[in-house]
């Protein structure tokens, strides 16, 4: 089975995704089951002429929740999840999601605290361009911080050993550098010793992977042309800059380390389009057709 969990009442994810959905055959659509509240969906039926009848996805009605919709769509999905299913989480805002009672910054955030596991991670694919990102939703004065050897071995290897089928198996990583021009020899900084320094367990650890850089993260991604290239970029805007400015809205932001594969959007509520029925769904229909690849096998 395919979860999905509905995101912002208030973004443009539930629109995308039922016109999205429309495009797949009944059979496919049928795979797919989306926990949302009752009048989030209504409303969205009537602003995209879409009739219920016109639909064959399973639906649960999630309302009368004291938690936000976000936060009881995803906890429904993760509730009812198994091994070998997969969950797809449409876009939601920095305040929506709890844990413990405590506000998480985002998707990512929430499933490294309610699983425990500091290293699940952000990877973005399209096409034959895969990326990590070492660092994602923290402050810029905290990356380098932040990027520790240890961090780099247990975020690559995690992508190294991965059996989801998400991406082909990987035969070279590549590196970007964590300061401009990858700091110059010292002249801009030393950080880059920190990744270089992994390199050489990562080089020992996986033999059959060649491991190249660091390089400036301003042409890192024209240094990959293959489907078994990963880029690692040290931080969110580094890597996603280069990689939303040639996808646009395709792309799909996978996270590892889950019991399941998670996959989402590339892009975010746009509160400014709801309710508008002109929002482009191109990203999502993308998605779709991924996720329904991976849960064929």
């Amino acid at each position: 089975m395919i979860y999905v969990s509905q995101g912002h009442e208030h973004g443009i994810g539930i629109e995308v995704f039922l016109k999205s959905i429309l495009c797949l055959s009944k059979k496919d659509q049928k795979k797919f089951h989306l926990y949302i509240d009752q009048n989030s969906l209504e409303q969205n039926l009537i602003t995209t002429k879409i009739s219920r009848e016109e639909l064959e996805l399973n639906i649960t009605n999630i309302s009368n929740s004291d938690h936000t919709f976000s936060d009881h769509s995803l906890k429904s999905c993760i509730n009812n999840i198994s091994k070998g299913d997969l969950l797809i989480t449409l876009p939601t805002s920095k305040d929506q999601l709890f844990h413990q009672g405590v506000v998480q910054k985002g998707h990512t955030e929430f499933f490294r605290a309610f699983y425990g596991n500091q290293n699940i991670s952000m990877l973005f694919n399209f096409g034959p361009k895969s990326l990590l990102l070492l660092t994602d939703h923290i402050p810029i004065d905290e990356i380098t911080k932040t990027i520790t050897i240890d961090l780099i071995l247990k975020k690559v290897s995690l992508v190294l050993n991965d059996k989801s089928g998400v991406f082909k198996k990987f035969r070279k990583v590549i590196f970007s550098g964590i300061n401009p021009h990858c700091g110059e020899n010292g002249l801009l900084g030393n950080d880059e010793n920190t990744i270089t320094t992994a390199m050489e367990t990562l080089r020992k650890d996986f033999p059959l992977v060649e491991f190249l850089g660091p390089f400036s993260g301003d042409f890192l991604y024209h240094h990959s042309q293959f489907e078994d290239e990963l880029l690692v970029y040290s931080s969110h805007d580094q890597g996603l800059s280069a990689f939303k400015g040639v996808n646009g809205l395709n792309g799909y932001n996978i996270t590892l380390g889950l019991p399941f594969t998670r996959l989402s959007v590339d892009h975010g509520t746009a509160f400014e389009k709801y309710g508008k029925n002109t929002s482009n769904y191109s990203g999502c229909l993308s998605l779709l057709d991924k996720t329904l690849k991976l849960h064929e096998g």
